[in-house]
């Protein structure tokens, strides 16, 4: 059997997708009528077009940021002359107050602004603000979780993750709280 060149949108059509924009750069693709050739380019479609987790090609696990921590111990490594240290009025627990993501290592502080930003207001006057990043375009993203009164941070890569979000709720004439930062 001799080679047959069809387009790349022909192709991935006849498997059920539509092609990956950087598959669109070629103008056709050669196809040799053997298993293993067929085998290879229905999965680079089927992961091009997003189609590999209906297929079991596994996604990470979602996960939330933890809506708290417990109580950390905090201290002072020198204490001025004259006085002495203690904890005043230690939070029992410290609330998830922030999130980010950050482009490479958290160490480098390089956060990447929010893609979309939507207010929703119910019925009863609540407030709801939804924060949305897509993660999957980024190169090196990872999650941080901050919390209230301490500085100890969650940390979470995010390769193969494709978005992150924020939501956070208000009652009538009260601040915004931090109800969820999930990532999936």
């Amino acid at each position: 059997m001799k080679a047959q060149a069809i387009s790349t949108r022909a192709y991935a059509e006849h498997l059920g997708g539509v092609p990956d924009v950087s598959m669109l750069e070629h103008k056709s693709l050669i196809l040799k009528p053997c298993a293993i050739v067929t085998r290879h380019l229905r999965a680079l479609a089927l992961v091009s077009t997003g189609m590999a987790a209906s297929m079991g090609i596994a996604a990470p696990e979602p996960f939330s940021c933890p809506l708290a921590l417990p109580r950390t111990e905090q201290s002072l490594k020198e204490v001025p002359e004259g006085f002495s240290a203690i904890t005043a009025d230690p939070y029992p627990v410290h609330e998830l107050t922030g999130f980010r993501v950050n482009f490479g290592p958290p160490t480098k502080s390089d956060g990447a602004i929010y893609d979309k930003d939507s207010t929703t207001r119910d019925a009863k006057g609540w407030t709801t603000e939804t924060l949305t990043w897509k993660v999957a375009v980024l190169e090196d993203p990872y999650a941080v979780c901050l919390y209230r009164a301490t500085t100890q941070a969650l940390v979470r890569p995010l390769t193969g993750y494709q978005e992150c979000t924020v939501v956070s709720r208000a009652a009538p004439g009260m601040q915004l709280r931090m109800e969820s930062a999930a990532c999936k």
